[in-house]
């Protein structure tokens, strides 16, 4: 059995203590590799690998949680060389007879036909020459496989499921070869590995050290932990956190065996003092229990008298459909429809692929959407009140060229209303183009706006072809425009899975022309990019960020930033980590967690943390609440694009936000 998917359903019985077959760890030997430094700006620095390998070193040596003796361990810290990689772990395959343990942690690259590469310090991104192919570290053991036990390999590193998914019948022909191998992954093939801001390990070992240190509540009755005792443990974190899901290949059984002491077995009582929550809740700095907690996770759970959680009956709670999203009250879900993609045509034209909002105002709110492929068109929208949405196609626009011809290619992302009402402006990824049409004709208002060069694609600029121009919005004096790009700049870097994204400022007036004015730097979290703006003053913005895993689904968050005082960026050559200063200040907890919402009683055809998530794009935020429940605060309403397919809706959100300092 090997790949992610494959590890849920495995049902591996838990280790047996007294079983003969224990990892014996003073017959064992270790390597543990961490890469948290390179010579190349594209791989970025990592540091919280360093204190990965020093946290894991420092635990197995132990002889509470495995104890491996000092001169059987080899920590190997940012490797400079192939050779660096490789050497020390045959220098431990010769040595130990039971165990040959290997760890792995920093950037892992893919080259050639999705092949997993582990890099060093003086790996170039680009050339796997410079990189150790995972294929070689499999090489060694198979050369060791007569005087070696059982291999456990566990990788900590971005695309780090390729190392047992979708393998060749070559190659899951060698893993067979290799008796009693045991492989845990941190990601799935396609996935980034996580480092999240804050917390002191990646997330996938932060993970695995929380259940050395910690233990398994639900093994409780056994002194050892088998390695599926840990990956399920790590899985079943991971899942609430909305993170990657490890996957892992076992051969022989090797997961069954017992390996490191339980915690939390009878043999080595909790401290009564020390509560199992509040011990999770200090290693993981409130994010697994925020997770956790997300999921109904802490459901009819109470502190037995030796401070682990104890089950007893509850009855469950009437499901809530809308309410407050999260602790803190700044976000509260009110109405949410898929009424648009139940009736999903309109006067025989598609409605679908609806990426930008813009609000036209009126007792039944009414609004314009902009469609984001061919043919460029305008969807007009009658929205009913933000408390009941009931959205409705009351018209459509085509958007043509100045001279009435169509455009070649129109990829619509962010939309505003001008003043007055009678003209839009709307961004297109591709090209990249802002432009501004009449709402009576559809037809282009003179040229393009001039844009700076690095928006662009290659070989104009550095922007990616997939990424550019997503967001779009204005001031409400009508002097400012913002539109961001959904990424990086080609050479701007990734810090830990966060993307250093550009924000260019176009200072003008309504009706007239629009020109370049200053150019801030965001940073979104792991794994999301810029989706869209909001100005919501003078000097603050809404952003929303939008990010999908493959199994997991969507994450939906929205953010509130300040432009004031803020760092003009226009002349930085590259955002990386050592221009962090120049970043947009970025309040730390979300306006909005969208996964964090009541379900509000829709449905996914496609995996979700929360029903209620879809690829949201876009969004436009109303006017205060002058009286009434929700005075004070403003209507938010979000749209989502069903990318023309039919496991997606086009799914329309209102909430009410307090956007008071």
């Amino acid at each position: 059995m090997r790949g992610a998917d494959a590890a849920v359903t495995s049902g591996a019985q838990p280790a047996r203590d007294g079983l003969a077959q224990r990892i014996d760890p003073a017959r064992s030997a270790c390597v543990l590799i961490g890469v948290s430094t390179y010579n190349e700006r594209e791989l970025p620095r990592l540091a919280s690998v360093a204190r990965n390998v020093e946290a894991l070193a420092r635990e197995l040596r132990d002889p509470d949680v495995w104890g491996v003796p000092p001169e059987r361990m080899k920590v190997v810290a940012d490797p400079a060389t192939v050779e660096d990689v490789t050497l020390p772990i045959r220098k431990a395959a010769e040595l130990a007879t039971d165990t040959l343990l290997i760890y792995y942690a920093g950037h892992g690259v893919l080259h050639g036909n999705s092949e997993l590469h582990l890099t060093h310090r003086a790996t170039h991104r680009h050339y796997s020459e410079t990189a150790v192919r995972y294929a070689t570290l499999r090489g060694i053991l198979l050369e060791h496989r007569a005087t070696i036990g059982r291999r456990v390999v566990i990788l900590d590193c971005c695309y780090s499921g390729n190392a047992v998914e979708g393998l060749s019948s070559h190659e899951v022909d060698d893993l067979v070869a290799i008796e009693g191998s045991y492989v845990m992954t941190a990601t799935p093939r396609n996935a980034l590995a996580m480092a999240p801001s804050g917390e002191p390990y990646t997330a996938f070992t932060g993970e695995l050290l929380n259940v050395i240190r910690q233990g398994v509540p639900d093994r409780a009755e056994q002194q050892h932990l088998s390695l599926d005792d840990v990956y399920a443990a790590i899985r079943r974190s991971l899942g609430k956190r909305n993170m990657p899901l490890p996957g892992k290949q076992d051969s022989h059984d090797v997961g069954k065996l017992p390996f490191i002491r339980n915690r939390l077995s009878p043999a080595e009582p909790v401290p009564s003092h020390v509560p199992y929550w509040n011990r999770v809740r200090l290693a993981a700095a409130g994010a697994v229990l925020a997770g956790v907690a997300a999921a109904g996770g802490l459901t009819g759970h109470e502190l037995a008298d030796d401070g682990r959680p104890a089950r007893t009956p509850e009855a469950k709670p009437a499901p809530v459909l809308t309410g407050p999203c999260g602790k803190g009250g700044k976000a509260s879900l009110l109405s949410v429809s898929d009424a648009l993609n139940e009736h999903d045509e309109w006067q025989g034209t598609k409605v679908e692929g609806l990426s930008a909002l813009a609000l036209t105002g009126g007792s039944e709110v009414g609004a314009i959407a902009l469609r984001d492929e061919e043919p460029g068109q305008l969807f007009r929208l009658r929205l009913g009140s933000p408390e009941s949405l009931r959205p409705e196609v009351t018209g459509v626009l085509g958007l043509y060229r100045a001279d009435g011809g169509k455009f070649t290619e129109f990829d619509g992302e962010g939309l505003v209303i001008e003043k007055g009402g009678r003209t839009v402006l709307a961004t297109a990824e591709r090209g990249p183009a802002l432009r501004r049409f009449d709402l009576a004709t559809g037809r282009q208002v003179g040229r393009d706006f001039a844009l700076p060069d690095a928006f662009y694609p290659p070989p104009r600029g550095e922007a990616p072809r997939s990424r550019s121009l997503e967001s779009l919005t204005v001031t409400e004096s009508g002097t400012y425009l913002y539109t961001g790009a959904e990424g990086p700049l080609i050479r701007d870097a990734d810090v830990h899975g966060r993307h250093q994204v550009r924000i260019q400022r176009l200072r003008g007036k309504p009706g007239g022309d629009y020109v370049p004015d200053k150019q801030f730097a965001y940073q979104t979290e792991e794994g999301h990019y810029l989706s869209d703006l909001i100005a919501v003053d003078d000097t603050r913005l809404l952003a929303l960020e939008r990010g999908y895993l493959r199994g997991l689904g969507n994450g939906i968050r929205v953010y509130v930033v300040d432009v004031a005082d803020a760092v003009d960026v226009a002349d930085i050559d590259a955002l990386d980590e050592g221009t962090a200063d120049a970043l947009l200040h970025k309040r730390s907890e979300p306006l909005l967690d969208l996964r964090k919402c009541p379900d509000g009683g829709v449905t996914s055809d496609e995996p979700q943390s929360n029903p209620i998530l879809q690829n949201v794009e876009g969004m436009a935020l109303g006017p205060e609440w002058a009286e009434g429940e929700h005075q004070g605060a403003r209507p938010l309403y979000l749209v989502a694009d069903n990318n023309g397919r039919k496991s997606q809706s086009t799914r329309l959100y209102s909430l009410a936000v307090d956007l008071r300092h």
